[in-house]
């Protein structure tokens, strides 16, 4: 046998032989200076010469040996130590020197700090620290802190790596310093300065809101109800009075007209004329053809019925048409006798 193996913790089976130039000669194991008694996790082959271990546990180190006995006496073979690698397993936190693992740990500003990170592990695994939300690592199995601040506050990570077997654990710890004042992190700024930003952003798009909303609004309101006010006459409108000395005049009637939506419009009416009478004086001398008499009031025009609709498809104009308007008005004067 060689006289050291290394395996790994867990393996399927392990064979042990034992190698002798004697033939028929009896073989008989140790384990650790004592005669080996088999069992199921010791299995030994009919002639004894070959040791099966399965599966191989972490205290299956040794040392082996196996006796060999002859005609000419009996022969020991060297011991063989197996090295078996395992681990790590569960990784534990302490605060200094002080037995039991911790989570939490709180510290005094500008104190030192030393956590230590452990796990059993063969070979000794590989430690390594880190910070959260910082690039910085520390490696080994002790972090010392000196003079701590407000910046060393926070979680930190131990991760323990076994080169041999490739497996990793960690464990983790809450630093918490105190002291006279605690300020607010740096997180906690930013927090509030991205909070006050939105509270102003939001302010300001709801006042820029509201403002267009109102100033939209009278536009709104002229566009949806474009109705235009006249002076309508006080005397009743079943009894048009005298024209005046400008009668006629152009009478419009604003018809309502279904373009895109009925609009109401208010039908403007002439206002009412003042009556007028003339009374002829006669002249210093008396031109033939004419004779002294007092003038005639004009006649009453007559009013004719408005033109109540238009053509549908005329939509730029809309007029009132008067019937034989009559453009104007003359009063004959009787020759004087």
């Amino acid at each position: 046998m060689t006289p050291n193996l290394s395996v790994m913790e867990n393996a399927n089976t392990v064979p042990l032989t034992c190698l002798t130039i004697h033939e028929g000669a009896l073989v008989q194991w140790l384990l650790r200076g004592q005669p080996l008694l088999p069992s199921k996790h010791l299995v030994l082959s009919e002639d004894n010469r070959t040791l099966f271990i399965h599966p191989l546990w972490r205290n299956d180190t040794g040392p082996y040996e196996c006796e060999v006995w002859h005609g000419g006496g009996w022969t020991r073979s060297d011991p063989l130590r197996l090295t078996i690698h395992y681990g790590p397993d569960r990784v534990n936190i302490t605060r200094g020197s002080q037995p039991g693992a911790v989570t939490h740990v709180q510290a005094e500003l500008s104190s030192n700090l030393t956590l230590q990170c452990w796990a059993k592990s063969q070979p000794d695994a590989e430690y390594r620290w880190t910070l959260e939300h910082s690039t910085a690592v520390y490696v080994g199995e002790k972090l010392v802190i000196e003079a701590l601040t407000w910046e060393h506050q926070g979680t930190y990570n131990c991760t323990a790596f076994n080169p041999q077997t490739r497996l990793a654990h960690s464990a983790s710890v809450l630093v918490s310093v105190v002291g006279p004042q605690s300020p607010l992190s740096a997180g906690s700024i930013a927090g509030i300065t991205i909070g006050v930003l939105a509270v102003i952003t939001l302010t300001v798009g709801l006042g820029y809101f509201l403002y267009t909303r109102n100033a939209r609004w009278p536009s709104r309101k002229t566009a949806e109800d474009p109705i235009h006010e006249v002076t309508t006459p006080t005397s009743k409108e079943e009894h048009p009075a005298q024209p005046s000395s400008d009668w006629p005049r152009s009478v419009y009637d604003n018809i309502g007209l279904e373009l895109q939506g009925q609009v109401k419009v208010k039908k403007m009416l002439p206002q009412e004329p003042s009556e007028h009478f003339y009374e002829m004086k006669p002249p210093s001398a008396t031109p033939e053809g004419y004779s002294h008499g007092s003038r005639k009031p004009s006649p009453q025009l007559a009013l004719h019925p408005l033109v109540s609709t238009l053509p549908q498809g005329n939509t730029e104009s809309v007029y009132e048409v008067l019937e034989n308007p009559e453009c104007s008005i003359y009063c004959q004067m009787k020759p004087s006798a």
